[in-house]
């Protein structure tokens, strides 16, 4: 029976029969409670099913650079709390959002129709709105590869991100075969990377050497680092925060342009360009619209190389232009 849109809405909100569903019955919309309970379990994976998962990471041909989803359920199991909770545009984060009217939220999903002949799920609901978004694995693991090449238990490289955030890029630093190391103002981004890391090691995914050496530290991105960590990093790269589009906990809300630029990106990737050795690579995601005020309105130096951010589907599609900007330390 050929799939017609729309039934989703006339079935489950409006309660009307449909040739895709029968006779209809109107759903119960979810209480908040329920709704943030079942979306914490449904973004949740079973001990096995994460192994599985990071085995395929492992695995994956990162040399492409191409998009693939292996590793996010990872990223949710250990952050979804966090990306929940983060706020777009310092506006109303998930969870408020449906509260205020849990009615008007499903029925915005049911005409969604993007699971064709099925009835609208949790997961359907947080789709809907997930503004916030994270780096995925897969994406880190082809910039890592790229940059350092795949490692061995005896030359593991080290790679150094600012701005840890979700663990995107921990993880594809991880499967690639090198150490990574990190920090982030968020006072809760190191306990849920120690929970990975745990996990990881006790189930003899990683090496003891990445386990004992891999580390995320809650201190600012722009603070200077210990003089030991100069010059230590093999590459380094981050995702920022794109001024204040996302507002996760912890971080400074900027006032103004001139606080982003002048006392944030150009500060970051400095310490960045000073954590690496000479002659290693930076690479730091952001718009093209930021990387144009970063160079005109601010007169930093124009980076090396640019990498087109190809993992992301609007990227390939050409309804997205987003790139990975790469700087040079220079060669003593």
């Amino acid at each position: 029976m050929p799939y017609i849109k729309g039934d989703k809405y006339k079935c489950f909100i409006l309660g009307e029969d449909t040739e895709t569903f029968g006779p209809g019955a109107k759903m119960e919309i979810p209480s908040r409670g329920d709704f943030y309970l079942a979306l914490l379990d449904e973004l949740s994976m079973e001990l096995g099913e994460r192994k599985k998962e990071y085995n395929k990471l492992c695995k994956y041909d990162a040399s492409q650079n191409k998009n693939s989803f292996i590793g996010n359920k990872i990223v949710y199991h250990y952050d979804k709390v966090g990306l929940i909770e983060t706020r777009y545009k310092g506006g109303p984060n998930l969870i408020e959002i449906y509260e205020k009217d849990p009615q008007k939220y499903w029925e915005r999903v049911c005409k969604m129709d993007r699971r064709k002949g099925k009835e609208p799920t949790i997961r359907d609901a947080y789709e809907l709105n997930k503004a916030i978004t994270f780096f995925k694995p897969t994406t880190a693991k082809h910039l890592v590869q790229r940059f350092c090449g795949l490692g061995t238990a005896e030359s593991n490289k080290r790679v150094f991100d600012p701005c840890a955030g979700w663990s995107g890029r921990l993880l594809g630093t991880l499967s690639a075969g090198h150490i990574y190391t990190g920090c982030d103002t968020n006072p809760i981004i190191k306990k849920r990377t120690d929970a990975l890391l745990n996990y990881l090691h006790d189930n003899k995914l990683i090496t003891d050497q990445q386990w004992e050496e891999c580390n995320v530290f809650h201190r600012s991105c722009v603070e200077p680092p210990p003089a030991e960590e100069v010059g230590s990093a093999d590459f380094s790269f981050t995702s920022p925060p794109y001024n204040n589009l996302e507002v996760y906990n912890g971080m400074k809300v900027f006032v103004d342009d001139d606080d982003y630029y002048i006392n944030f990106l150009i500060p970051m990737i400095k310490m960045m360009l000073h954590m690496v050795k000479p002659a290693c690579w930076v690479a730091v995601n952001v718009s093209p619209k930021i990387y144009d005020t970063l160079v005109g309105k601010y007169e930093y130096p124009e980076c090396e190389d640019r990498i087109d951010f190809l993992q992301q589907m609007g990227q390939q599609s050409g309804k997205k232009k987003d790139y990975v900007y790469c700087w040079q330390k220079p060669a003593e």
